[in-house]
């Protein structure tokens, strides 16, 4: 993404709502054309597998889920003028489910 500003390392927040970001993309994407019901249940499983993630469904621990960008990444993008991912930013911070409910509110 490029900035106004010098290119830096997004922090760990900016990493999980890109992530969050993206699956709104997703979501949208594949559930274009579908009815409210199975809308409805897809945001669903989505918000069950970020509860997995978070550690909050049925009795897992919390997962670590890390940015792993290749090697040269923060190299390219600093030469292109983008910022970059850090290496191994844990963007599951226990809240990712509340934040996925949060931002499909109507």
């Amino acid at each position: 993404m490029k900035t106004m500003t010098a290119p830096r390392e997004y922090t760990t927040d900016e990493c999980r709502e890109m992530f969050l970001e993206h699956l709104d993309f997703l979501f949208a994407h594949h559930m274009a054309g579908h009815t409210k019901k199975a809308r409805d249940a897809a945001h669903m499983i989505v918000f069950s597998i970020l509860c997995t993630f978070d550690g909050v469904s049925g009795g897992s621990p919390a997962f670590d889920l890390l940015t792993a960008p290749h090697e040269s990444d923060a190299e390219y993008c600093r030469s292109e003028g983008d910022n970059w991912y850090p290496m191994g930013a844990n963007i599951a911070d226990g809240s990712l489910h509340e934040s996925w409910i949060n931002r499909c509110k109507p």
